[in-house]
């Protein structure tokens, strides 16, 4: 798949989250040429590499985020036009990140729109914006 397909295919859909998550990032995984998570829920290095990742939030409860790679980012999906912007998503990881062991990037998309906010040790923090 190159990008104008991905692009292509991903335009068209308007299905929920569940719906859609794990395939659009299995998509995304192939048009950048990295394996997607296995269903052992690790990669061939051992680390966590996940969709459904179960994670207590700060509150205590029990959330899920979307897709989790330890050691380099967190994704939570929403639907595409359910919210105005992508505050809720990243606000939900916010509730997660300590417990996923504080990773580098915190991602948000709706498949339209992308952030990806950077959470690096000492540095400053830096929000990435833009569209499929």
């Amino acid at each position: 798949m190159n990008a104008q397909e991905f692009v292509k295919k991903w335009a068209r859909s308007d299905l929920g989250e569940k719906a859609t998550y794990q395939t659009h990032f299995q998509d995304l995984c192939a048009l950048v040429g990295h394996p997607p998570p296995d269903p052992s829920g690790t990669n061939e290095s051992g680390l966590l590499f996940q969709f459904e990742r179960a994670i207590k939030k700060t509150s205590g409860k029990q959330g899920y985020t979307d897709v989790y790679y330890e050691g380099h980012f967190a994704v939570e999906y929403k639907a595409r036009g359910k919210y105005k912007d992508l505050n809720a998503a990243y606000d939900q990881l916010l509730q997660y990140r300590e417990n996923l062991k504080n990773p580098p990037l915190l991602v948000v998309t709706d498949i339209e729109n992308w952030e990806i906010h950077t959470n690096f040790p000492n540095t400053q923090k830096r929000v990435h914006q833009f569209k499929n």
